[in-house]
């Protein structure tokens, strides 16, 4: 086996080691939201969702979530996030 394929392959795993590193670092508060809302959730928004460092990053991303799935704007509940 020559050394180009191997070194090809080895950059391939590496590259793919940021990304499953960050979808550890969800608290527990992040995993559970994430398990409650991931019916509704689009495959995009979980990746977003995953790749958000910052904490209020995240709990804003949970505020548009619900706001795209507020069937009426003009009451000040969310009727899709209450059931």
């Amino acid at each position: 086996m020559s050394l180009r394929p191997t070194l090809a392959l080895a950059l391939a795993v590496l590259s793919l080691a940021p990304a499953a590193a960050r979808a550890d670092k969800l608290d527990k508060e992040d995993k559970k939201w994430l398990d409650e809302v991931k019916p509704l959730m689009l495959p995009d928004e979980e990746k977003t969702f995953r790749d958000l460092k910052d904490k209020a990053d995240r709990l804003e991303f949970q505020k548009i979530f619900w706001a795209r799935r507020d069937p009426d704007l003009d009451t000040t509940e969310n009727e899709y996030q209450a059931t």
